[in-house]
């Protein structure tokens, strides 16, 4: 078995390309540009993890495959950016560090309880994480740090397979759903501003019908999926959208994760990824040999190629903010 190796390098050769691109899959044009904060904490799921999960499962999570208690074959998004800005390195809260993201959370486990069975218990939960971050920090937060909170995928993916939300019983209005999950994203991010954070990268959920893991559902599951992610989307903007109207002193950066990985889709062949549907190890013994050829890791999670990509996603972004040419989140956010 071949170790996995990281992607160091923050920047990416795209082929030439005379495709037309929509709005939303830009062609990168940000330069080297000032961070706009000096350091960089973050919650969320195994879209984020560096290791809280490898940690508390006693190393037998996520897997073979994973490259240091990642789920991925290398580095995660969020340590593109932080390498980006030259800012320290992002270490797994359990090491000390300020990523507090583990693999498998949900917003809380009030709502949808993240079970593993890999820890006999609840995974810590987004809600959970700042609680955590909260009590390490003494309460009290300096405004300069960037706050990322990026989870979602896991509530509606644990509301479909275990078909449940509460301990009373299943939720069967997708509505309700969407709407609770959505709220406690935002409710999440004004914890952190009511003790003193400004500065936020909020990320939405991808195209889970599109995902590598779709391939192994059936329509009614993929349909469920379309009203859950594209409600939560278009909710969520419109809860930022008056955050962001009773916050003014902040600043909302967006990680459109829908759009970022329906944009490789699109663009697989600018973008240096041959693979779009398939995941590179379906199982522990399975090895699909590129893999930088590939966008998913596993059924469930993106390749540190496609990670590195949709860095470029959420720079493009915080660098059109910086700039200004982008006009303030709630018009920014996919809304349909």
């Amino acid at each position: 078995m071949k170790a996995p190796v990281a992607i160091t390098n923050i920047f990416i050769t795209f082929l030439p390309s005379t495709e037309a691109f929509s709005p939303s899959c830009p062609r990168f044009s940000y330069p080297n540009f000032p961070s706009p904060f000096d350091s960089i904490s973050v919650f969320g799921d195994s879209f984020s993890d560096v290791g809280n999960i490898h940690t508390l499962s006693n190393g037998t999570q996520p897997g073979v495959w994973s490259y240091s208690g990642r789920y991925s074959d290398g580095r995660v998004w969020v340590e593109y950016i932080q390498q980006f800005f030259g800012l320290p390195q992002l270490l797994p809260s359990l090491g000390g560090g300020t990523n507090y993201a583990y693999g498998g959370a949900t917003i809380s486990n009030e709502y949808i309880d993240a079970y593993s069975t890999a820890l006999d218990a609840a995974v810590p939960s987004v809600l959970d994480q700042i609680t955590q971050y909260l009590e390490d920090v003494g309460g009290v937060i300096a405004g300069n740090g960037l706050h990322i909170v990026h989870a979602g995928y896991n509530d509606y993916w644990w509301y479909v397979y275990r078909n449940y939300t509460t301990a009373e019983g299943q939720d069967f209005n997708l509505t309700n759903v969407y709407t609770t999950v959505a709220t406690n994203v935002v409710q999440q991010v004004r914890r952190l501003y009511n003790v003193g954070a400004r500065l936020f990268l909020v990320g939405n959920v991808p195209n889970m019908s599109s995902w590598a893991e779709a391939a192994l559902q059936p329509l009614d599951v993929l349909d469920a999926y379309d009203v859950l992610v594209n409600g939560h989307n278009s909710l969520l903007a419109s809860l930022l959208s008056k955050f962001e109207d009773e916050c003014s002193d902040s600043t909302l950066y967006l990680f459109d994760a829908f759009d970022t990985y329906d944009c490789i889709n699109t663009y697989k062949t600018f973008y240096g990824i041959d693979n779009v549907n398939d995941a590179c190890h379906p199982n522990e013994s399975e090895d699909c040999g590129d893999i930088f050829s590939y966008k998913f890791w596993d059924y469930y999670h993106p390749t540190a190629h496609a990670h590195q990509i949709a860095s470029m996603f959420a720079l493009q972004s915080i660098y059109n903010i910086e700039l200004g040419k982008t006009p303030p989140i709630k018009t920014s956010l996919r809304k349909t």
